[in-house]
């Protein structure tokens, strides 16, 4: 069976609740688990483990949606969403899932944002790595979430700290 459909029926049946939390333990697995406890304890994000080539792939029609490098990615969305924060949004997994070298993660985010109102989002990240590092990551959000503090909140600086 393709790695891919293995993936969807890991997480199609996830959604059901007939799958375990962890499906297997590769070591794709390990790393990304290593990866989200850092970035919780403020030790880096999710970025620290993609190539430097790495695709960014957010599915949907809003103004920040589509396939962007890691390299354009960063400076011009990551950043400066993150500097609309007074406390950065840190995404808490709930649930891993992994097939091979591919990883899901479903985890919440909460926040301040710098007018002072609350943030909440959830998200599915897909995963895909090749000797330890992220090539490809696929992520789904709540983007009206997304646009009311990229359209509402003033950025500190272009230059925000990604935590």
């Amino acid at each position: 069976m393709h790695r891919a459909t293995k993936m969807m029926l890991l997480l199609a049946g996830a959604a059901g609740g007939a799958a375990a939390a962890r499906v297997g333990r590769s070591s794709s697995l390990r790393v990304v688990e290593g990866a989200f406890r850092a970035w919780a304890a403020g030790q880096g994000s999710l970025f620290d483990l993609m190539a430097d080539d790495a695709e960014i792939l957010i599915p949907g029609i809003a103004a920040h949606c589509g396939t962007f490098r890691k390299s354009d990615f960063v400076p011009t969305i990551a950043m400066p969403f993150m500097a609309r924060f007074s406390t950065p949004p840190v995404p808490l997994p709930s649930r891993f899932w992994s097939c091979g070298d591919h990883v899901a993660v479903l985890a919440d985010a909460t926040g301040t944002r710098r007018d002072g109102k609350p943030y909440s989002n959830s998200y599915v990240f897909i995963l895909q790595l090749k000797r330890g590092r992220i090539v490809k990551a696929t992520e789904f959000l709540d983007m009206a979430a997304f646009n009311d503090v990229w359209d509402n909140v003033q950025p500190a600086s272009a230059a925000g700290a990604i935590q």
